[in-house]
C-alpha cells in the first residue's frame, strides 16, 4: 500500500517512530507549522509526509508551502 500526501497521527507514529507527545511538542514549539507540516480538518490533524521529510533532512519548507504560510499570515494580520 502506498502512502498519500497526508497521513493521520497514528500512521505518522508508525512511519517515523515519534510519540504523540513528541509530535505535539514539535507543533507547540512551532517546529512543525499548520498549513505546512499539517492541516486540520474536522477536528483532526493530517500530516504532510513530504514536508515532514524535508524537516527531518534539515531543509526549509517547500516553496509552495512557504507561500501558503505567508498568505495565511498576511490574511491574519488584516483581521
Amino acid at each position: 500500500m502506498t502512502t498519500g500526501k497526508y497521513v493521520t497521527i497514528a500512521k505518522l507514529r508508525e512511519m517515523y517512530g515519534f510519540s504523540t507527545d513528541a509530535i505535539d511538542g514539535k507543533i507547540k514549539k512551532r517546529q512543525w507549522l499548520q498549513n505546512v507540516h499539517f492541516v486540520k480538518r474536522n477536528n483532526r490533524r493530517f500530516f504532510n509526509v513530504a514536508e515532514i521529510d524535508r524537516w527531518i533532512e534539515g531543509k526549509e519548507p517547500s516553496k509552495k508551502a512557504s507561500e501558503a504560510l505567508k498568505k495565511a499570515s498576511q490574511a491574519a494580520h488584516i483581521l
